[in-house]
């Protein structure tokens, strides 16, 4: 009943841009039926390579979309300039919004960076990390304590595209190590604390605001033995890799196994709700994200990630939370679309 509400609710056109990315253009797909489906026009727009941000905005407005929805990746990147150029035309965009404007719409590096610092501003708490000042002699740490840590991510931009990670992050079992390696790369680089312990995403959206709506799901990393030519240290990390996002079936991907919803007490789940809250608060999210938290095995939670673009395709981790949750996927689709409207034509 709820889903025939939601469609009899739908209808408009809606602009999907995606990359030339082969599983995100398999989610599209996935998404575009669905929507086509509960009454929406999808005008599909494929880019196979990075465009500027000027004939990027001029085929999405072409469309005269009521919606745009973006998958973001390099060639589909959207600045803040053009989001907001085109919801000034009546064109708004789902994902991130708010909160990509209190991010500055930094990406790669530069925008974990800024994620980790909204995050532990807010008081909440978040790996320790170091990264380059904008003066190169100089590095700041948000955590004077970070030294104690087990166990280090580097990660380093891409030479071809300053906004993107040249790959999966290196792991090190010590500091010094991470030193080293920084300075053979140059260029920009980020060295994190990697949490060890359980992995926790939970699905934020401004309708969950009851508990009932909250479910916790948990991603389990099967210990893989690192290859010797693509880590720098021997041995296993549970680490969900670039390959296993992009390449369903593949070896990376079959390492992890997704538990929903995942078995918790009550007292770490209120926990990882609040957390979940508390972060989707402070970077202003106002569509749906994907919250990652990691329980160390000290019994300490920390937020590691929030995705302000989820994948928002049937087969997804948020429409499976989504599910859990006792909600319908369909009529959580649709009431999305139809806020972001609505709110828009309000705001006309």
């Amino acid at each position: 009943m709820m889903a025939e509400s939601a469609r009899a609710e739908a209808g408009g056109r809606l602009a999907l841009v995606v990359g030339s990315n082969r599983a995100t253009r398999a989610e599209a797909r996935a998404l575009g039926w669905t929507l086509t489906t509960l009454g929406w026009s999808v005008a599909p727009i494929l880019l196979g390579s990075p465009v500027s941000q000027r004939v990027l905005a001029g085929r999405i407005a072409a469309t005269r979309a009521d919606v745009a929805l973006i998958r973001d990746d390099q060639a589909t990147r959207l600045e803040l300039a053009t989001w907001r150029r085109l919801e000034a035309v009546g064109i708004p965009i789902v994902g991130g919004g708010a909160a990509l404007a209190a991010l500055g719409a930094s990406a790669g590096l530069a925008g974990r960076a800024r994620l980790l610092t909204m995050l532990r501003a807010a008081g909440l708490p978040t790996p320790s990390w170091l990264r380059p000042s904008p003066r190169a002699e100089l590095v700041f740490d948000l955590d004077t304590s970070a030294s104690s840590a087990t166990a280090w991510l580097v990660r380093r931009a891409s030479s071809e595209d300053p906004l993107a990670d040249a790959g999966d992050p290196e792991p090190c079992r010590n500091l010094e190590r991470a030193y080293e390696m920084v300075a053979r790369w140059g260029g920009d680089w980020l060295i994190e604390e990697f949490i060890e312990g359980r992995e926790f995403q939970i699905a934020w959206s401004p309708e969950a605001s009851s508990e009932r709506l909250w479910t916790v799901g948990e991603l389990v990393h099967h210990q893989l033995q690192a290859h010797p030519d693509a880590w720098s240290q021997p041995g296993p990390w549970a680490l969900r890799t670039q390959r296993a996002r992009r390449f369903p079936g593949a070896l990376e991907d079959r390492s992890s196994r997704w538990i929903c919803p995942a078995v918790v007490e009550d007292d770490q789940a209120r926990m990882l709700k609040r957390l979940t809250e508390a972060a989707a608060r402070a970077v202003g999210c106002v569509d749906p994200a994907l919250v990652t938290i990691r329980w160390d095995r000290s019994g300490h939670p920390r937020v590691v990630g929030v995705d302000l673009r989820p994948d928002l395709g049937p087969g997804s981790v948020w429409a499976r939370l989504v599910r859990a949750s006792g909600l319908s996927y369909r009529a959580a689709l649709s009431r999305l679309l139809n806020r972001r409207r609505g709110a828009n034509r309000h705001a006309a």
